[in-house]
């Protein structure tokens, strides 16, 4: 599954551990080529000179729009963006690493999620859309050259679906090694609509319904979107739900993932009563990362009203400490912010954040307020501080999608925003002389890419963890890679926890920097 450009690298051993028959890992140590290095990064708006596509439709109804996704679609090494706007199709850009050539996948009506994953297994990221309503595609990858609509083939045509808005996400819940996909629909009164979140297995590139395996009281909330994350550290992938309007249809969901029941079923046990995450207002979105270096992942929650940070306790309770560390976002709820990226935007070692925000109605209504700015939070060891106005990236748009990716080769993650009635933006940073390593897997007993894998660093400055996924948050999606900021610590160890059960160690340098791709032994 390397990609053509990599492939002439030497294949290096690991370190093995016992009973380990060996393991390939490709290095590219020049991978990180920051020609002029700046004191501090910066940021510029390519959106336009690059050629994305345009969303400044001139509508002046607002809602949830303009998905986003930067992954690696024909495994040339840099990031490919796919814009699906409110009108005019889905969109894919493909990038030669300084500008775009769009290609219209298919005209859509109303995307409003975009999922990234290689459902086929066949080593290329497919893409899968929706809407309203039953209005959801899914498009297989033809190896690089455009995508195909296989959704059918695939089974995933709901034509009885009512839902009022669907978001999907890929993941491997039972580590079986295909990508399965849950869709969270935002239904009001889904006890008469019958129109519950739905959960389909994998079979081999063909999806089965085992909504069954939550029941319909984990999958009645108002969905806006499910965050897949090994929050317990126990080797499987937990389901946090993400409800709006908590008072009204109920809260947010904690489904911890306790494994195969030995009978041939699957056990999903709701831990959402003492997990202190599930009434957080009305949430929007929600992202995972390690903020305090202890190994678990943090959620960070956006909402109408004050975003919230919920510190992850170690036994699947959260503490929200969104106003302690500086991470609220917004004053009140008349503001609303929508979606969310953890990355480390200036390789400190240290989790940034950034998120959007903008009304959900018209600006002429009371209960709105028009001017949102996106706030661009700073992670650090004392909380986290924002700087969105020093970078020029305050914007008071309707924000709705935010994802990161590699759109050159400088070490540096790149970030993409879309917002509702305005231009969305592609926001190019600039490079520092501070290290990065970026960690990308092929599985052998666990799905191709290494869905919900941990890779952890031990360094001079403690540990770093990050977890594979396409899903930073609501309405952006991203390449299945691990990426870490490493300023000037040393690396002591990496080692890969795998979805299939195993731990892989990886010989690396205490400098190490570049690019490592990694196959599961």
């Amino acid at each position: 599954m390397l990609n053509p450009r990599w492939a002439l690298f030497a294949s290096l051993m690991a370190c093995a551990k016992p009973g380990d028959t060996g393991q390939a890992v490709d290095y590219d140590l020049a991978a990180q080529d920051c020609t002029d290095p700046v004191a501090s990064i910066g940021y510029t708006d390519v959106a336009e000179s690059w050629g994305l596509v345009s969303t400044d439709d001139a509508q002046r109804n607002r809602m949830e729009y303009n998905p986003i996704a930067l992954a690696d679609f024909d495994n040339d090494g840099d990031d490919d963006v796919v814009l699906a706007p409110r009108t005019g199709g889905v969109w894919l850009h493909w990038n030669s690493g300084k500008g775009f050539t769009q290609e219209l996948v298919q005209e859509f009506d109303e995307p409003m999620s975009l999922a990234v994953g290689d459902y086929d297994d066949d080593g290329w990221l497919d893409l899968w859309v929706g809407g309203r309503a039953a209005n959801q595609r899914l498009y297989r990858n033809l190896e690089g050259a455009g995508f195909a609509d296989a959704t059918a083939e695939a089974g995933l045509a709901l034509e009885d679906a009512i839902g009022d808005k669907r978001h999907g996400t890929f993941i491997d819940y039972d580590n079986d090694g295909d990508l399965d996909l849950y869709l969270a629909q935002a239904t009001a009164r889904p006890d008469v609509l019958g129109q519950y979140d739905v959960f389909l297995r994998n079979d081999g590139g063909v999806f089965t319904d085992v909504s069954d395996l939550l029941g319909e009281e984990a999958r009645s909330g108002l969905g806006w979107q499910s965050l897949w994350s090994d929050l317990d550290l126990d080797g499987d992938l937990d389901l946090y739900i993400v409800n709006a309007d908590n008072a009204t249809f109920g809260p947010a969901r904690l489904m911890r993932n306790d494994g195969d029941d030995g009978e041939g079923g699957w056990v999903f046990t709701d831990v959402t009563e003492d997990c202190d995450c599930g009434w957080i207002g009305s949430a929007m979105g929600a992202s995972a990362g390690d903020i305090d270096h202890d190994g678990y992942p943090d959620l960070y929650v956006t909402n109408t009203g004050p975003s919230a940070l919920l510190w992850n306790q170690q036994d699947l309770s959260f503490i929200n400490v969104g106003y302690a560390q500086g991470a609220s976002a917004v004053p009140d709820e008349t503001y609303m912010t929508y979606g969310s990226a953890f990355f480390d935007a200036d390789h400190d070692t240290w989790l940034d954040l950034l998120t959007v925000a903008g009304p959900l109605y018209v600006t002429t209504d009371f209960s709105q307020t028009a001017d949102q700015p996106d706030v661009f939070l700073f992670g650090s060891e004392i909380g986290f501080e924002d700087r969105a106005a020093e970078f020029g990236m305050d914007d008071i748009a309707a924000g709705r999608g935010v994802a990161t990716g590699l759109l050159n080769d400088d070490g540096f993650l790149d970030i993409a925003v879309t917002h509702l009635g305005a231009d969305s933006q592609i926001w190019l940073s600039e490079c520092t002389e501070a290290r990065s390593l970026i960690v990308a897997l092929e599985g052998t007993e666990s799905n191709r890419w290494g869905m919900g894998a941990r890779v952890v660093l031990e360094t001079s400055g403690g540990t770093l963890v990050r977890e594979i996924t396409t899903a930073p948050g609501w309405s952006g999606a991203m390449h299945p890679r691990a990426h870490f900021g490493l300023g000037t610590v040393t690396v002591e160890s990496l080692t890969v926890h795998w979805p299939a059960g195993g731990e892989q160690a990886v010989d690396v340098t205490p400098d190490v920097q570049g690019r490592i791709y990694i196959t599961e032994p």
